[in-house]
């Protein structure tokens, strides 16, 4: 479950940096 969180907030962290 966390999982899924920790890869949305990556993605979107990593979107917002690039």
């Amino acid at each position: 479950i966390f999982a899924t969180l920790a890869a949305a907030y990556i993605g979107e962290s990593m979107e917002v940096h690039h």
